[in-house]
């Protein structure tokens, strides 16, 4: 039987060594750790108040079933290897993975995301409330018309400093590419 709610206090770490599943929400509100390759967490909600990192030398991945609300920077000091959300994403902390980012939900986003290979794919709406920047050779925003809005500036860099930046489909059809004019170095450091 799953737990109906999970919320840990703010003090220490709570080190995530395996799936946690409720019916209900799971809060975080301490720093937080995923120890293990592979780390699926299933709730209605699952709130990360504080900082998230891989164990330290380690590169996790993280999936969550559900809603997923970031608050604190995650991949801050030990990248993970790649993040999944299957329903809406609050992205309010910085997001560095080393592989995919995929947002299949509604995302509202207002910080910097960041992957070093793989895709950043949004599958639904994308709203950003502030000042943004997403940073990876490869874009989908998989919404329909009109799935990116807000009220503040959306920047996309290529990661690699060198590379394009392609947006639309991982098939190479109906893809932008935009050849960026300026030496991005000093901002993707």
């Amino acid at each position: 039987t799953a737990l109906t709610s999970l919320t840990t206090n703010a003090l220490g770490t709570t080190v995530l060594g395996g799936n946690v599943t409720t019916t209900g929400v799971q809060t975080y509100n301490d720093a937080a750790q995923l120890a293990g390759a592979s780390t699926t967490l299933a709730g209605s909600t699952v709130t990360f108040s504080n900082i998230l990192n891989s164990q330290s030398g380690e590169t996790n991945a993280l999936t969550i079933t559900g809603a997923g609300v970031f608050n604190g920077n995650v991949g801050d000091t030990d990248l993970l290897s790649t993040l999944s959300v299957s329903g809406a994403s609050t992205l309010a902390g910085n997001i560095s993975t080393t592989g995919a980012q995929t947002y299949t939900g509604a995302a509202t986003v207002s910080k910097i995301l960041s992957n070093q290979s793989g895709n950043m794919t949004f599958g639904s709406t994308l709203n950003v409330a502030d000042t943004s920047v997403l940073k990876s050779d490869n874009f989908a925003f998989n919404g329909g018309d009109a799935s990116v809005s807000g009220s503040a500036r959306l920047t996309l860099l290529p990661y690699t400093s060198a590379a394009n930046v392609e947006i639309g489909s991982t098939a190479g059809t109906n893809k932008i590419t935009v050849t960026p004019f300026n030496n991005y170095a000093g901002l993707l450091a």
